[in-house]
Parts: C-alpha cells; structure tokens; sequence
C-alpha cells in the first residue's frame, strides 16, 4: 500500500461492546457487478445492495438515513451530481474479501473514494441501528474530499466532523473515559491522531472521543460557518497553523489549549465515576461513618456513666 493510499485512511472512533468499529476511505476499489434499490436526494443517488438480499433492511435504512441528512445538505449546500453505491454485507467473509486484509478485525465499514462506494459490514442487531449513522459518517468522508479540492485533511477533524455529522452524543462513560485520560494526563494530542492506524484499540477510542469532542467544541465556539471556511483555508493553504490565523485570528496551538481548559471544566470531576476511584470513595466514606458511628456511641456512653454517678450522690 503506498503513502498516498495510507494518508487517506481514516478509523471512526464509535465503539460498541467489546469491538470498535473502524471506518475507513481509501483509493482503490475492487471491480464487481451491482443493481439494487435506489434512494435519490436532490442531484445525489444512493444505490443500495444486500448480500442477502434483505430488502426490508434497506428500505429501514432508507427511511432513517434521510433525516439524517439534513446537516450534511446545510453544511456542504446541494449534494453533488453524484451517484454513490452502498453495500450491506452480512457475510463476514466476504467483507474481508473486499477489504483485501487491510482492514483490522474490527472494522465495520470502508468508503472508496474514487468509486464513492461505501462498504457496511452488518453482523449484529446494533449494526443494524446504527447503520444509518454510519453511513453518514462515510457519507461525510466522501464529499469531505470531494468538496475540498481532494486535499488532504487532518484526521481530527476530518473523524471529528463525520461523527458530528452522524449526530454523535458523547455518552457518561465515554466522558468518563476523557476524565480518565485528563487525570492520568494521557490525553492525544490533536496533531498525533494524525497517526490513528498505529494506535491500539484503547487509544484510537480515546483519538476519536477527542477528534468529536475538539469539533463540537470548535462549532460551539465559531459556528458550522467557519468550520467551513477553515476547511478551506487549510485546503488552500495546507497549513493548518495559517488556516487557523486566517480563520479565527489566533493559531492551532492556542485553540488546542483553550479546548484542553475546556475539558478540564467539563470532565475532570467525573473521575469519580472510575470504578476504582468508587471503590475507595465508598471505603473512605464507610470508614467515616464508622469512625462517626464510634465516637457517637463512645459519647453517649460516657453520658450514660455521668448520669448513673450523679444518682449515686
């Protein structure tokens, strides 16, 4: 696999019981023959496809991916006069066969940008319900590269944008897990995440909690609109230090920082929520009402021995 083909790989941070699903968009897509339902949304058409010819799960998918849509037709304007073909495979075997092993164990879906196909693995119920959400995401990837110039963008905000526009809400425990990292000073650093395929499941979690979260907050603080405009400048300048100058008026580093302080402020009180913290908050608590309980008890008697010498005068 070349470097070109590597830097376009991109992982999705949602993570589902005991196995991450990993998303990916890379260049070359293997040839194979195609028909199926058709979704049209403005000038762009969704082809459908199941390996088990489900037609019922496409016609769900359908229905629940179009009011999903509606933030990526704000953001990015009239979808493009494109024709994308989606596949549902229930089959393991055979997505890995589209895969060509480059795809961990764990991924769940592929998005080839050249042929905009976009590849679903479906192996579980949950799949199933958040297969609409995947497929935005991927969605995003897609006319991310298109819309931009086919330049490249960092990963954070590439991964970061795609969840955001999939309708991602960071859960307690995955807030829990950014505690964590705050107090144990684990925390990615943005520009690192630019080297997610290297990470191990328990950082590239981390990566893509991050990744949404500097996003949301990016949004919260500037607006869609100049994210857009920051997209650009970063395609334009390929300098993302520039990019946010030009932008925002002050660089990456410093919105780096600002968003860190603002984890702190959110998050770092929810290391409570760690089990192991909870087992020795509890220990500690109990010992407390122990000692409290003791001492109270010890009071009283000594009361109960004051009384009695009284009565004996």
């Amino acid at each position: 696999m070349t470097a070109e083909i590597k830097r376009c790989l991109s992982i999705n941070a949602f993570f589902m019981k005991n196995f991450i699903p990993i998303f990916l968009f890379i260049i070359i897509f293997p040839v194979f023959s195609f028909s199926g339902d058709s979704l049209k949304i403005n000038q762009m058409t969704l082809y459908f496809q199941s390996d088990t010819g489900n037609k019922k799960f496409i016609a769900y998918i359908k229905k629940d991916l179009i009011s999903r849509l509606k933030l990526l037709n704000d953001f990015y304007g009239i979808f493009p006069s494109k024709t994308y073909k989606i596949y549902l495979l229930e089959d393991k075997g055979r997505f890995n066969n589209f895969s060509k092993n480059d795809l961990p164990e764990w991924s769940s879906a592929i998005a080839y940008i050249k042929s905009n196909t976009i590849i679903l693995k479906i192996n579980s119920a949950e799949d199933v319900i958040e297969s609409s959400k995947t497929l935005v995401h991927e969605l995003s990837h897609l006319l991310l590269y298109h819309h931009f110039n086919r330049k490249y963008t960092p990963v954070w905000i590439n991964e970061g944008l795609a969840e955001y526009m999939a309708g991602k809400d960071i859960s307690v425990s995955e807030k829990t897990i950014i505690a964590n990292a705050l107090w144990a000073n684990t925390l990615i650093s943005l520009t690192r995440i630019d080297s997610l395929l290297t990470f191990n499941g328990i950082e590239a979690r981390l990566a893509y909690l991050e990744s949404f979260s500097a996003v949301s907050y990016f949004i919260h603080k500037h607006g869609m609109d100049s994210l857009y405009l920051l997209l650009g400048n970063i395609s334009n300048t390929n300098n993302i230090n520039h990019a946010f100058l030009k932008t925002v008026g002050y660089d990456f580093i410093d919105f780096e920082l600002d968003w860190y302080n603002e984890l702190e402020d959110k998050y770092i009180w929810l290391i409570i929520l760690n089990l192991d913290n909870l087992i020795w908050i509890s220990i500690t608590i109990l010992a407390i009402t122990v000692f409290i309980s003791i001492k109270i008890r010890n009071k009283k008697k000594i009361d109960n021995w004051n009384v009695s010498d009284e009565y004996e005068y």
